[in-house]
């Protein structure tokens, strides 16, 4: 019995060292990986990805503090189209004074500003800015991390671009039922892989 006690207790104090261990593992600074990390668009029936020019997360036990990170709006590509002057045609005008201003505006950022638990995801709100415009946005996030690597990737939601500004053919704008219009949800998906310092 006296042997049984000792196993499990030598048992229990392997297990709480092996715990401490992942906790410090999983906590401190971490900064985006700018080659791994995007964002993926939908847009009715368009997508594409929006490269992240750099970034950074900081965690605690696992869980993200706090963090940001900036996005390159001149990278916006679209993938869906494989004729090669429709697609860079559409590419172009997402980037014009129409629609992002990708030259007078070439950084939109995303600034965490609170994260709750959802079950085995985190929930993340940040502000994100476009243009001059800034709104908050709210989505599921999971987090994993491999040693120094983590990966943060966030469920699948919905922006309406109207709210930054960009009311270009836009059903809540154009009056006329002639007029082209196109989608003003947005769907995101944002990757962002990180190592730590």
């Amino acid at each position: 019995m006296k042997i049984f006690r000792i196993i499990t207790r030598s048992l229990l104090l392997v297990m709480l060292m092996h715990l401490s261990v992942n906790m410090v593992a999983q906590t401190g600074n971490y900064v985006a990986d700018a080659k791994k990390s995007n964002i993926k668009w939908i847009c009715g029936n368009h997508n594409g990805t929006i490269k992240i020019k750099k970034g950074d997360l900081t965690l605690a036990d696992g869980k993200i503090t706090k963090g940001s990170f900036e996005i390159n709006m001149d990278s916006i590509t679209d993938i869906d189209i494989d004729y090669e002057l429709m697609r860079l045609t559409l590419e172009n005008i997402i980037r014009s004074i129409d629609y992002f201003d990708a030259e007078h505006y070439p950084v939109s950022r995303f600034t965490i500003t609170k994260v709750n638990p959802g079950g085995n995801k985190q929930i993340i709100t940040g502000d994100l800015q476009a243009k001059d415009q800034k709104h908050p946005v709210t989505f599921p996030a999971t987090v994993s991390i491999q040693g120094n690597t983590l990966r943060a990737t966030s469920d699948k939601f919905k922006i309406d671009r109207t709210r930054w500004g960009l009311t270009t053919a836009s059903v809540k704008y154009v009056k006329s039922k002639d007029a082209f219009t196109f989608s003003d949800d947005i769907y995101l998906v944002i990757e962002l892989h990180a190592v730590k310092k």
